[in-house]
């Protein structure tokens, strides 16, 4: 047994020497390595713990994303926030959560505020360019996935989300030179194949 591996840790209550943050870390591998009910898990126990550990609530709400349950992720987010509205991330990952399910102007919202928080966020600038395109304006949309990339060159959302909207305003070849960065940057990136 490969005791380094999270997948074969045991439960919070049995580590009773783990501090709440290791377990939150412990979390956050379990979520990376695609083991989500043991990342749920912990974080519930986490929790139980420490009920207003607004990390915990806001990977708890990923997770909840991941596992296409989106309205309680944006449940378990709003918590977090609620807790600590200063966390550009929570804001950005609600922002986009709110995007897949057509609640645009709560993604713009949430995206702004995210930016507001730490405008250096390539992501977060690329989640709420991400909106605008939703919402078909695609200059708007533009300008912040541009700024992403100022931020990060090797955005890939940010890279793609610029081939999308060259594809939409039919300049094929602009388009094809931001969906090919992307695959020369990662090959299996989805959407840009």
């Amino acid at each position: 047994m490969n005791n380094n591996n999270p997948a074969n840790s045991p439960p919070l209550s049995q580590q009773q020497s783990l501090t709440i943050e290791q377990a939150f870390e412990l979390a956050i591998q379990h979520q990376q390595n695609g083991g989500l009910p043991q990342a749920e898990n912990l974080l519930r126990q986490v929790l139980q713990r420490q009920p207003k550990h607004a990390p915990a609530l806001h990977l708890l709400g990923v997770i909840a994303h991941q596992s296409n349950q989106t309205e309680l992720a944006i449940k378990l987010i709003a918590d977090a926030i609620a807790i600590n509205p200063t966390e550009a991330l929570f804001h950005s990952n609600r922002g986009e959560m709110c995007r897949t399910l057509g609640r645009l102007d709560g993604a713009i919202d949430h995206g702004k505020q995210a930016i507001k928080l730490n405008s250096q966020s390539a992501s977060a600038l690329s989640n709420l360019g991400i909106a605008y395109y939703d919402q078909k304006d695609l200059d708007i949309a533009e300008d912040y996935q541009k700024k992403a990339i100022a931020i990060d060159p090797n955005c890939l959302p940010a890279l793609n989300n610029l081939g999308s909207i060259y594809r939409d305003r039919k300049d094929k070849d602009k388009a094809i030179e931001y969906y090919r960065q992307v695959v020369s940057l990662n090959p299996s990136y989805l959407e840009s194949i």
